[in-house]
């Protein structure tokens, strides 16, 4: 009698949770790190309060998706708190929500992206070894050019870190 083959049984699936707001505040997060690049910082917090307001699916949006801009100012206007502490949204944040809304992208955005891109290759400091190598001659642009990537993976990190985290660190 040959032997029984015991077979495993599929693997299931992993559920992965899409956030509603997934690619708007993905949107918001990098306009808030490439002005922070600039130094610009109150456009930065700007950008960084209105990520944290579509992120947050407990108080502030409600796992809710957001289709528009009116929406954005009802859900604003039906929750009291969120003006008790303070949190609005200016014109030309709802003006950058509804350019997102309809074509995906932003003009702001894509000028940012080009002129941070010219700050980023300039302004970016090698480590030691790579500066001793390339002024060896014994470094590849390939080597160079990873080296400013990963600096700016660095100087982008942050971002991602709420502006409200470092107000209640310093109480």
């Amino acid at each position: 009698m040959p032997p029984e083959i015991i077979t495993m049984p599929p693997k299931k699936k992993a559920k992965t949770k899409i956030k509603p707001n997934e690619a708007i505040i993905k949107h918001f997060r990098e306009l808030c790190a490439l002005y922070k690049l600039k130094k610009d910082y109150g456009w930065a917090y700007t950008f960084d309060e209105f990520a944290e307001f579509a992120e947050d699916e407990e108080q502030y949006c409600g796992g809710i998706e957001i289709t528009s801009v009116k929406q954005v100012q009802r859900l604003i206007a039906e929750r009291p708190y969120i003006q008790k502490i303070g949190f609005s949204i200016g014109k030309s944040t709802f003006a950058e929500i509804d350019e997102f809304l309809k074509t995906g992208t932003s003009k702001r955005l894509e000028e940012l992206r080009v002129s941070t891109q010219v700050k980023k290759t300039q302004t970016v400091p090698l480590d030691k070894r790579a500066q001793a190598k390339l002024l060896r001659g014994k470094a590849s642009a390939i080597e160079a050019e990873a080296t400013v990537e990963e600096r700016i993976h660095e100087l982008l990190e942050p971002a991602k870190v709420s502006a409200n985290t470092y107000l209640l660190n310093d109480e």
